[in-house]
């Protein structure tokens, strides 16, 4: 099975095969300022090299992208966004794919999945659907949580007590 699938593998690489959806749009969240959502479904054969296109508008940040299988037997094997790779590991349950990249507001979002519809056999022949969402999550200024301030005032009591201590003996 493994030599079946390296050598379709190779032949979906000399092919160049992809094929491209309309741009999605990701859209304000009211309910959360700052964060942008957007889902697909995507129909897949075979190997297979999809490219999405995401107009979000201005922001930059970390997005969340959440790919799962929702028909046939789909497995990820890799992604990338704007050039950032992002490959499963070994063990992994390759019909569930996650992963976050960090973008900036000068570059458009380019989405690029490579996987495989598995057919009865396993070998990648199959046909099957996957699903998508995508998370957008402006840059929000961190605000430290109280046990930080805590821990900070800790440290600089702890700083104090003990040049307190060295200038008593000597």
């Amino acid at each position: 099975m493994k030599l079946k699938t390296l050598i379709a593998l190779a032949t979906l690489a000399g092919s160049g095969f992809a094929a491209t959806a309309a741009p999605i749009t990701l859209s304000p969240d009211p309910t959360k300022p700052g964060t942008f959502t957007g889902s697909f479904l995507q129909m897949s054969q075979g190997l297979f090299i999809d490219e999405f296109d995401f107009s979000p508008g201005t922001f930059s940040g970390l997005i969340s992208f959440v790919l799962t299988g929702v028909g046939g037997n789909i497995n990820f094997l890799t992604s990338t966004v704007n050039d950032q790779k992002f490959g499963t590991d070994a063990g992994q349950d390759l019909t569930k794919f996650s992963f976050q990249a960090k973008v900036t507001a000068d570059m458009p979002l380019h989405l690029t999945v490579f996987g495989a519809a598995l057919d009865g056999n396993g070998d990648p022949f199959g046909e099957g659907s996957y699903s998508g969402l995508v998370t957008a999550v402006a840059d929000v200024a961190a605000v430290p949580e109280p046990a930080t301030f805590a821990l900070l005032l800790a440290g600089l009591m702890g700083v104090g007590l003990t040049r307190r201590r060295t200038r008593s003996a000597a």
